[in-house]
């Protein structure tokens, strides 16, 4: 019995480190696939009516898809202190823009607690970002820093990891 278990065990294990290996391997597949990729940014509206400007020398993306928890997802807190913190490291104006599938009380509720992020959300109910653009169900490939071509140069949502947002401030250090 106690053999049994021990070779159980073992498998156990042996299966998770294949899953976690194919794992990576997606994740890989996915970041070739996207970077880059040129993003196509449709003409949206903000929150409170600022137009979409693109063409800065770097822009931040976060698309936010309409599955789930908008709010949770979009960790507000989270990313006015990574706004924040750019701001402080690069002279240049580095605009975050958040494009949302759809919004509902709630999350209009959570933007009033950011007024300065306000303008910075776009809200895309026709769904044009998505179909002008591949974008993964994965809400760890759905940020992006583009060029000034949109093209993506880091993939990732550094809200959700802190390699990802050393990732972002190390790259806009050296700019």
């Amino acid at each position: 019995m106690n053999k049994k278990y021990h070779i159980a065990i073992l498998l156990v294990i042996t299966l998770c480190s294949c899953i976690s290996c194919n794992n990576e391997s997606a994740i890989e597949k996915e970041i070739r696939k996207l970077n880059g990729h040129k993003i196509n940014i449709p003409i949206l509206q903000s929150l409170n009516d600022t137009p979409l400007k693109t063409g800065n020398d770097l822009t931040i993306l976060v698309h936010i898809d309409s599955e789930g928890c908008t709010s949770c997802k979009m960790r507000l807190n989270e990313w006015q202190s990574i706004i924040n913190e750019i701001d402080t490291i690069s002279s240049k104006n580095i605009p975050t823009i958040f494009i949302i599938d759809t919004i509902t009380p709630q999350l209009s509720k959570d933007i009033e607690q950011y007024k300065e992020l306000k303008k910075q959300i776009y809200v895309d109910t026709n769904g044009a970002f998505r179909k002008q653009n591949t974008c993964p169900n994965d809400i760890r490939f759905q940020s992006f820093l583009l060029n000034k071509n949109n093209e993506i140069i880091i993939i990732g949502n550094p809200a959700y990891n802190a390699k990802v947002r050393k990732l972002y401030i190390d790259y806009i250090k050296k700019q």
